[in-house]
């Protein structure tokens, strides 16, 4: 039986053997057959792919390292991701995760692009393709009016070509044209979309319009769109607050001068808000000296009074009173009085209606932790607010105009029971203080003294605190560094589109594999 059940298995390895073989001999004879089809399907694949690198411009990623100062970093195990998915993650380093998302908003973008002049494009004109050039080397440069140039709503095209008698210049757009001919400069071109500036460019390359050039203006909104997508915001490292910006561009020298100017207006951004709190503090607390000067000549005036009044003159120290317990009950009073005052003086600034939707004062004396996290919490919301607006996002602004308001009534809210919670401990001491002096024959006279000698106290107390204040915020208004240090140069990583190896090995393997798909198909229908 094992001796039959050999024989059959020889069978079949000499059947397959043959079958194998004869496969292989097919296999070879379709080669064969099809061969200058294959010659021509991979020859014809790599010649499409060659022109297809040829036409369509390389990119490059051009990037900068910056640390970003006075915020912390991140905890987490991960290396580096996208500003807008380091928001979504728990991490303790939020603050720098949150200049990250700053620096990719389209907010800021737009005014690089604005800065940069970046929505005015420039092409050599070619044969076969145009060829983009940087506007710094341009022979002549173009700009639209400032005011029109927000409300542009499509791209403008200008032609240019050089003639004997000056520069041709063709303007279309939609369906308005129009063609003039420029011999001084600058020169301007008036459209129905705004007037269009032209000017020499003495730095600029002038064999660029031996075929002439073609400059496109187009829409602010859809450039600085175009330049947010193709900008990168990671995190270099962990442990640090060290940001790698990148972007990708036709023109590293175009990329390298945005990555420049983005970290130039983003530490611009943070002086301008960091002296809008300043310079607001500053205003409200010179308002309050001014009170402050008023009250203390007024309170200078009625102790001279009370003492011609004869108030001293029957008044005899007890020595039965504990003048040290005295002492304490006085300080606490005028430390209580002078917070009563700034907690006043808030309230009556939170009141009026000029101040809605503005930076509240921050440091001017306030010992309360919980008044000045909300305050810095709702200055925060504001200078977010004003981002927004910039940026004409009005969902946007709805919903942080709603959290601005409720932020707004809460620290009105906590102002105002902060004060009540004051003026009860200020009554617990003042009853504390009577109940010492009240056999005081002359207690009464005592009080009246006592009482106007310490609002002088508390009214000069308060006038030094908010000088003090004054100059940190001034020192702070003088002080204020830049956030953003670049502490590496734009620099060329690498080309990153189109990819030369890998668009070859494609049409390689494209051209190997239709000859077999046409061939299959054949010899199915064949059969």
């Amino acid at each position: 039986m094992s001796h039959h059940s050999d024989k059959n298995n020889i069978g079949k390895d000499q059947e397959d053997s043959e079958g194998s073989k004869r496969d292989g001999a097919h296999l070879w004879r379709l080669l064969q057959k099809y061969k200058y089809l294959y010659m021509a399907s991979v020859v014809g694949c790599v010649f499409v792919a060659i022109l297809y690198l040829w036409y369509v411009p390389l990119q490059y990623e051009v990037f900068t390292k910056v640390l970003v100062k006075d915020v912390k970093p991140s905890e987490n195990l991960y290396t580096s991701h996208d500003a807008l998915s380091a928001r979504m993650l728990p991490h303790e380093g939020h603050d720098f995760y949150n200049e990250m998302e700053v620096l990719a908003t389209k907010t800021l973008n737009k005014k690089i692009v604005r800065v940069l002049k970046l929505y005015v494009s420039y092409e050599m004109i070619g044969f076969f393709k145009n060829e983009e050039i940087y506007g710094k080397s341009a022979p002549y440069r173009f700009d639209i009016q400032e005011d029109m140039l927000d409300s542009l709503a499509f791209p403008i095209e200008v032609t240019l070509a050089q003639e004997e008698d000056g520069l041709n210049v063709v303007v279309q757009a939609e369906t308005y044209k129009e063609e003039q001919t420029l011999s001084s400069f600058p020169a301007n071109v008036t459209t129905p979309y705004g007037v269009i500036v032209i000017s020499k460019n003495t730095k600029g390359v002038m064999s660029y319009l031996d075929d002439g050039m073609k400059v496109i203006i187009r829409p602010i909104e859809a450039v600085a769109k175009e330049y947010a997508s193709a900008l990168s915001v990671r995190a270099a490292s962990p442990m640090t607050t060290v940001a790698e910006i990148s972007l990708k561009d036709c023109l590293p020298e175009r990329s390298s001068d945005y990555l420049n100017k983005l970290v130039e207006i983003y530490n611009d951004e943070v002086k301008v808000e960091n002296t809008i709190e300043a310079t607001r503090t500053r205003d409200f607390i010179d308002e309050r000296l001014a009170d402050i000067s008023k009250d203390l000549n007024m309170t200078e005036a009625e102790l001279k009074q009370y003492k011609r009044g004869g108030g001293m003159a029957h008044y005899k120290s007890d020595g039965t009173i504990d003048a040290t317990q005295n002492v304490l009950h006085e300080q606490k009073l005028v430390e209580v009085g002078t917070q009563i005052d700034l907690i006043n003086y808030l309230i009556e600034y939170c009141n009026d209606k000029h101040n809605e939707m503005q930076i509240v004062p921050a440091n001017i004396g306030l010992n309360n932790e919980q008044i000045n996290a909300v305050v810095t919490k709702y200055n925060e919301t504001i200078l977010e607010r004003n981002r927004l607006l910039d940026a004409a996002d009005a969902a946007a602004v709805e919903a942080i105009t709603k959290d601005v308001e409720s932020q707004f009534a809460t620290l009105r809210s906590i102002l105002q029971s902060t004060k009540n919670q004051a003026v009860v401990q200020r009554n617990e001491l003042l009853n504390q203080q009577g109940n010492a002096t009240r056999n005081n024959a002359s207690s009464s006279r005592g009080r009246a003294l006592a009482d106007i000698n310490r609002l002088q106290e508390v009214k000069s107390g308060l006038y030094l605190m908010l000088l003090q204040k004054r100059e940190e915020n001034l020192l702070l208004f003088s002080s204020v560094s830049s956030k953003a240090r670049q502490i590496e140069e734009p620099t060329v990583r690498e080309e990153t589109f189109p990819n030369k190896t890998m668009t070859l090995m494609c049409a390689l393997v494209l051209g190997l594999l239709l000859p077999c798909i046409v061939i299959y198909i054949r010899e199915v229908k064949t059969f």
